[in-house]
């Protein structure tokens, strides 16, 4: 269920669709979003498409577990989830089909530089038998950027999906999704204090996201390759049992 949550004595977290979670210095997370075609007839747009596409580090979905230990993101096997390191690299990730993925972002202490995170998870796995696997690794990585992070600086958002009127093991596409969403944001609201921005609904045809991440400026592009004239892609926070 979709809410905009106002900041009151009843529901004292900040707003992160108001930058309430932010000091004045931090900026949120920028993201563009749209079909491909629509990025790349984007002429502004070119050069730093290119160039993330080419060099930013890849979160790979179905990756081998070798592979994964030895770059030293968090999984649970093959095909289930990743989470990637926390650094000032930039970052993407393809084939986001009825996966959902998140951006973490915050200013090292140390550095005074953007450091981030991004995960890629499939809701199949993640909100069933890896649901207690996923949350330890997700908060952990959650609590590091917090210790790491200068305070007031810590952004983050959710990204992909699937709600396509389709089923897996007797349950809805839409349901793993809306489960897949709660789950997320709710260890970043006990974690962060707040609530992520989800970007955009769910698909609702066949097709798959790429998320792009340019760590330094925090913008994020998600290019997805299937129609989106139906789509809502207003930003919007959720928390279960409450509406719009």
């Amino acid at each position: 269920m979709k809410i905009n949550l106002e900041k009151s004595e009843h529901n004292p977290k900040p707003n992160a669709l108001k930058r309430e979670h932010l000091k004045e210095e931090f900026s949120p997370i920028l993201v563009s979003v749209g079909e491909i075609k629509q990025h790349f007839s984007d002429y502004e747009s070119l050069f730093p498409l290119y160039r993330l596409l080419k060099y930013a580090t890849d979160i790979k979905y179905g990756e081998t577990t070798k592979s994964l230990d030895e770059k030293g993101f968090k999984h649970d096997g093959e095909n289930t989830y990743i989470i990637s390191t926390i650094d000032g690299r930039d970052k993407k990730s393809e084939g986001f089909k009825t996966c959902t993925g998140c951006i973490v972002v915050g200013v090292d202490k140390n550095t005074g530089k953007n450091i981030s995170f991004l995960s890629h998870q499939d809701p199949f796995h993640f909100t069933e038998e890896g649901k207690s696997a996923f949350m330890k690794d997700f908060s952990e990585s959650l609590s590091e950027i917090k210790n790491r992070s200068v305070e007031g600086s810590v952004d983050a958002i959710v990204v992909g999906g699937n709600a396509l009127g389709l089923s897996y093991k007797g349950k809805n596409y839409e349901d793993y999704y809306k489960d897949s969403i709660e789950i997320i944001s709710t260890l970043i609201e006990k974690e962060l204090g707040f609530l992520p921005v989800v970007t955009t609904e769910a698909k609702k045809y066949p097709g798959s996201d790429t998320i792009l991440f340019d760590t330094e400026h925090r913008r994020a592009y998600l290019l997805r390759n299937t129609k989106m004239e139906d789509d809502d892609n207003t930003p919007y926070l959720f928390k279960k049992g409450q509406k719009e």
